[in-house]
């Protein structure tokens, strides 16, 4: 039997700092600008913003203009977060429209007014551009915003800014958490620590407070890894369930945006804003049957607005359920197995049945030849152009030619060599739905769901399954994140949910919940639940050091 170790409060574990659990007891350095903590931005709930709209403690525009103000002070030279790539000039007239429109009587629901921060891939018809952090893309201007842009803006939120990400969200991975337009995104935590990617200023965005919830987008690991690394929330919903219409994306395939938040219950507030069916993404087209829904799509995929993800949270809500380990992804890093231990005890303290050493036997034909480059190889070109043509007609870039000729001609930008770059490959990629791919794409959903995730779910009877989210963030090496739990479920087209589970040296670790098709609700509610039972998240402390990447270095394979 597997010995697990005594659970740990909050209180021990973080306020007494973490020479409660590590040795030896470690000073750590000042953050480099005061941090302010006292505006009304600063760690605040949805559910609070708007109980402060409605008591009239203070307007949208107020509450915008603090959350602009955070981004001023914190993303500057001076502490250099560089989470975001631009900020919205009309975030505060958008503000003061929708407090008229309060004023009047007139609310568009529970998230009318509150800032959100949008990964720099989805289109937006404003005064900003949507250029994946490259610099070949500058001065592109959407013409129409995309699917889950309109969502956010039809709920009454106010879109702050585009936040920075990997550049092309990891097509071309130079360094995670970096892209040519914003720098490299630094951890709030501890500053000089990775984001990881690719989603990476959408996540110290929100654990910044520069505002309560962000949208990212992930691919295999994109919101889930900055997420854990920066200690907050991240959602990615079953794949179909967020459109991807409008959005610059590596694989329809796998492709799914999502959300994150400091809260459990933030981030089920904006899903409930931005999910639902749309009909002319590309999972409900003629090849549906390669997607989660299927042919079922009408019945499986509910409408835009029509599902409340907060209410599926609710008090006892792990009571009685059947959590498998998947202990495959456990051995990389001793200390997010650490705190991952300690979560497990808090699943079966909080009423769950653990069962343990789960093992889905699809993960080694995933962890073989089957990884997400060959979707974005084959994929990446046919969304780019899609998206150039739907969103952006007036250029200035008009294909991936372009693309690669502007790389070509600002050889130092990125890394460029044309003979291995993706970019350049690409213009060599297969066809769309090329019969070799299509045969690839069901290999590997045979290994990611039959012989994966639907195979042990079936077979334990378990209604989700949890690993440690990735290995803590560290500088040593910000080129990858082979040590995330995230494939598994990326392959599959399935949802997953992480959450802050404890620290080491300040640094955040995260829990992965994860499950069949169809099944964000009950992630949601279980994260809920271990989120109440643990409170185990601390705001950051935007600390200059930590000792971390010297004790507890993740395992190189």
């Amino acid at each position: 039997m597997h010995q697990k170790p005594q659970l740990l409060s909050r209180r021990r574990l973080v306020q007494a700092g973490a020479a409660a659990a590590v040795a030896p007891k470690i000073e750590f350095a000042h953050a480099q600008t005061p941090v302010p903590q006292t505006d009304i931005a600063y760690e605040i709930t949805v559910a609070d913003i708007r109980s402060g709209y409605d008591s009239g403690q203070f307007s949208i525009a107020e509450f915008t203009e603090a959350s602009l103000n955070r981004i001023d002070q914190l993303d500057g030279a001076d502490t250099w977060l560089a989470a975001m790539i631009e900020t919205n000039p009309d975030a505060l007239a958008i503000a003061e429209q929708m407090d008229e429109e309060l004023k009047a009587g007139r609310s568009r629901g529970p998230m009318h007014g509150v800032p959100v921060v949008v990964k720099d891939v989805f289109a937006t018809a404003d005064r900003m551009q949507t250029t994946a952090g490259s610099r070949s893309m500058e001065g592109t201007v959407a013409t129409k915003d995309a699917f889950i842009v309109e969502r956010m803006r039809a709920a009454g939120m106010i879109i702050l800014g585009k936040s920075n990400l990997t550049e092309w969200s990891g097509y071309r991975p130079v360094l995670y958490g970096w892209s040519p337009r914003g720098g490299l995104s630094a951890n709030p935590y501890v500053t000089s620590q990775t984001t990881w990617g690719s989603s990476s200023g959408s996540a110290s965005a929100v654990a910044a407070s520069y505002a309560p919830v962000s949208v990212g987008v992930e691919t295999d690991g994109s919101i889930l890894c900055p997420a854990s690394a920066c200690g907050v929330v991240g959602i990615k919903p079953t794949v179909g369930v967020t459109s991807r219409q409008g959005g610059i994306g590596n694989g329809y395939t796998l492709d799914s945006p999502g959300v994150m938040g400091r809260t459990v219950a933030d981030a089920a507030a904006l899903l409930s804003v931005i999910a639902g069916f749309d009909p002319n993404d590309i999972a409900y087209g003629d090849h549906a049957p390669l997607f989660p829904a299927g042919d079922q799509f009408l019945d499986r995929v509910h409408q835009p607005g029509a599902r409340d993800y907060v209410r599926a949270i609710s008090d006892g809500g792990l009571q009685g359920a059947r959590i498998g380990v998947v202990r495959s992804y456990w051995g990389t890093d001793t200390e997010a197995d650490r705190h991952a231990e300690n979560a497990l005890l808090a699943l079966e303290e909080a009423g769950a049945i653990v069962i343990d050493d789960i093992y889905p036997e699809g993960i080694n034909s995933l962890q073989g030849t089957l990884t997400a480059s060959e979707t974005m190889g084959v994929e990446f070109p046919a969304l780019f152009q899609r998206f150039l043509n739907g969103y952006t007609s007036g250029g200035p870039i008009r294909s991936l030619e372009d693309v690669v000729a502007w790389y070509d001609a600002n050889p130092d930008e990125s890394q460029w060599t044309w003979s291995s770059d993706p970019m350049s490959q690409g213009l060599y990629a297969l066809p769309e739905w090329d019969d070799q791919h299509v045969a690839w794409i069901n290999d590997l959903h045979d290994a990611a769901r039959a012989r994966g995730i639907d195979q042990v779910c079936e077979e334990h009877q378990l209604d989700a399954l949890v690993a440690p989210t990735s290995a803590l963030p560290t500088r040593w090496d910000n080129t990858s994140y082979f040590w995330a739990s995230t494939q598994l479920a990326a392959s599959a087209g399935y949802p997953s949910v992480t959450l802050p589970i404890g620290y080491t040296e300040n640094v955040p670790a995260g829990l992965h919940f994860f499950g069949p098709a169809f099944t964000e609700r009950r992630l949601i509610r279980f994260a809920a639940e271990l989120e109440r039972t643990l409170q185990a998240r601390v705001a950051p402390q935007f600390l200059e050091s930590t000792v971390y990447d010297d004790l507890y270095a993740p395992i190189p394979w």
